[in-house]
């Protein structure tokens, strides 16, 4: 019984104790930024940087999806078909999945950015599937 009960105060003392630590916004996300390109100090080196991150995941997810229509020629050619097939269809859901996450971005100066940075966001996360679809057999 009075483990019960000692667990029961654990909590109320840890949430009656809170915390007056102050935490940036930023140094907590950084590493989840998509982008990286926090150390920009203008609008346009942030455009720039998204800019080039957006273009060096597109161009590893064009040689992933090369090697998976290659392959797919070679060993599976029917399955090649739909390969490329689902990847036009996953190209055209990210533009759109993109378009409607900056909706209401589409006014502000740092629109482009935001943009880059969610079809980034989205490349990368297609470059980890076509990993696994490379190391399935």
């Amino acid at each position: 019984m009075k483990y019960i009960i000692i667990l029961f105060f654990i909590p109320i003392l840890c949430f009656a104790a809170g915390s007056s630590v102050s935490v940036d916004y930023f140094v907590v996300h950084k590493p989840y930024s998509a982008a990286g390109c926090l150390e920009a100090k203008t609008q346009q080196e942030v455009d720039q940087c998204s800019e080039i991150n957006l273009l060096k995941a597109t161009n590893q997810m064009e040689i992933l999806v090369g090697k998976l229509a290659k392959n797919y020629k070679e060993n599976e050619p029917k399955l090649g078909i739909v390969f490329v097939k689902a990847q036009k269809a996953w190209s055209e859901y990210m533009a759109l999945a993109c378009d409607y996450q900056t909706y209401y971005s589409k006014s502000g100066s740092g629109y482009q950015s935001i943009l880059s940075v969610c079809k980034e966001s989205q490349i990368l996360e297609r470059i980890s599937y076509l990993h696994w679809m490379l190391d399935s057999p």
